[in-house]
């Protein structure tokens, strides 16, 4: 169905998200806002 489809890539565009900002604050704190 279009929902599940819509569901799923909601779900993978937000762990996708997630998992970008984790590698940002552990690259660089201070773009993510984090002091260290």
């Amino acid at each position: 169905m279009v929902y599940d489809w819509l569901s799923t890539l909601c779900f993978a565009s937000a762990v996708l998200g997630f998992v970008s900002f984790l590698v940002i604050a552990h690259d660089r704190p201070e773009k993510a806002g984090w002091d260290g």
